[in-house]
């Protein structure tokens, strides 16, 4: 794996994880787009009815920004790329002039479609000059940068109409009947805009997780000296980029997962299986985790013969969420307990460390979508957020509920009810 492409995915993650409004999103996504393809200039075109013009840019003078903010008319090749979506690395300085860029000579274009779905409102052109050009592999990278910077792009713009609605209604420039009914086109069309998205997330999910898929396999291969004997710097490398593509699968599979129960596209596959076995699976998974920390395991089942009917892959990945996030909270040599019961039509379960703890005034927000404990207690941000949320809506999906009791200082418990028969 190319140090490019190292960067790119590490860059993908925190984008995920950093956006805020259109405007700082879109100078982070040029920054980083500056860092891993050590390009002079970079430039985001939007399109409008009337053509391109200028959203934004990275290494150009006033007087570029200048004219290329004015209108430019879409000519023939720039209307057969945005008719082919295509990345175009050869044969791009007829359309750059086109775009209305100058003095082209002795550089080479990198010019990539911003899209959500079928749908381009946008045009990523990156310039190079000097010894080293752009490559093929170079049309790869960007070609997943663009699509997930697109839907970043989009949905920072998107938040950016939730904060001008709130000024107009506060400095009370309309009256209120006039506000409601702006508010309610507005509305009409943020449902529309995140219908678009919540379906582009789950394609660009499927996309993502092929390549991350084959970058774990082949890093566990070489991890395991399958090919021959690595030497120490090697094994470093490989374990960092095993490790990294972990994560970011884990990112993007909890994308998934949400976008699907968004768009009612995720059911349960009910069966009847024994509890006490299907939680012991998870535990397995995870006991090399929690080792390094040297933290063990009590269990407490009321009866380990005890069966229940519900989906057993979403029973699994409740717990497979709360036992993870007992370990990361857990401080080494610590405890962490799971057990359940049989309480007249439900079986009671939880998990309970001995960890950091969350204070109470925290209990309401943990389960909803993009809040991260960790941002809380330890200002790190290394999840999506949606881990929680997903287990509830797992939880709820099965006709139950969850919460914690939790003090800061003592631990947490999560404790979650499902019915026997769902």
């Amino acid at each position: 794996m190319t140090n490019k492409s190292q960067k790119a995915l590490n860059f993908i993650s925190n984008i995920l994880n950093q956006y805020e409004d259109a405007e700082s999103t879109q100078e982070l996504i040029l920054e980083y787009i500056q860092n891993i393809f050590e390009n002079e200039k970079t430039y985001v075109f939007f399109i409008s009815p009337n053509g391109l013009y200028l959203k934004s840019s990275v290494g150009c003078t006033e007087e570029e920004n200048f004219m290329l903010q004015k209108v430019n008319e879409m000519g023939i090749l720039t209307r057969k790329f945005v008719k082919e979506q295509k990345t175009l690395l050869e044969n791009t300085q007829a359309i750059v002039k086109e775009m209305g860029l100058k003095d082209t000579e002795g550089k080479t274009f990198l010019v990539s479609p911003l899209k959500i779905k079928s749908a381009i409102f946008g045009v990523l052109v990156l310039e190079k000059y000097g010894v080293f050009q752009f490559d093929k592999q170079d049309i790869e990278i960007l070609d997943v940068f663009s699509a997930v910077s697109a839907y970043v792009i989009k949905d920072a713009e998107l938040s950016d109409v939730f904060k001008i609605q709130l000024k107009i209604l506060q400095e009370n420039i309309i009256e209120k009947t006039e506000a409601v009914q702006v508010i309610k086109e507005k509305n009409k069309q943020i449902m529309e805009a995140n219908q678009v998205k919540d379906e582009f997330l789950a394609n660009i999910s499927h996309e993502l997780r092929t390549p991350l898929n084959a970058i774990v396999n082949s890093s566990d291969a070489l991890k395991m000296e399958v090919f021959g004997e690595l030497n120490p710097k090697q094994k470093e490398y490989i374990n960092d980029i095993n490790a990294s593509a972990i994560h970011l699968s884990g990112l993007i599979n909890e994308i998934l997962d949400m976008s699907k129960i968004e768009a009612h596209q995720m059911f349960l596959t009910c069966s009847d299986f024994i509890i006490a076995s299907a939680i012991d699976e998870v535990v397995n998974v995870l006991r090399s985790s929690a080792e390094k920390k040297s933290i063990t395991f009590k269990k407490n089942y009321s009866d380990i013969d005890a069966e229940i009917h519900a989906d057993f892959k979403k029973f699994q990945q409740i717990f497979y969420n709360l036992i993870s996030n007992a370990i990361k909270y857990t401080p080494d040599n610590g405890q962490v307990e799971i057990g359940f019961s049989d309480e007249d039509d439900n079986y009671v379960f939880y998990i309970k460390d001995n960890g950091i703890g969350i204070d109470e005034k925290y209990h309401g927000k943990i389960f909803a979508k993009f809040q991260q404990i960790e941002n809380i207690y330890t200002k790190n941000s290394s999840s999506t957020g949606l881990g929680l949320a997903i287990t509830k809506e797992f939880v709820e999906m099965h006709n139950g509920r969850i919460y914690i009791e939790s003090k800061v200082g003592e631990g947490s418990t999560f404790v979650f009810e499902i019915p026997k028969n769902i």
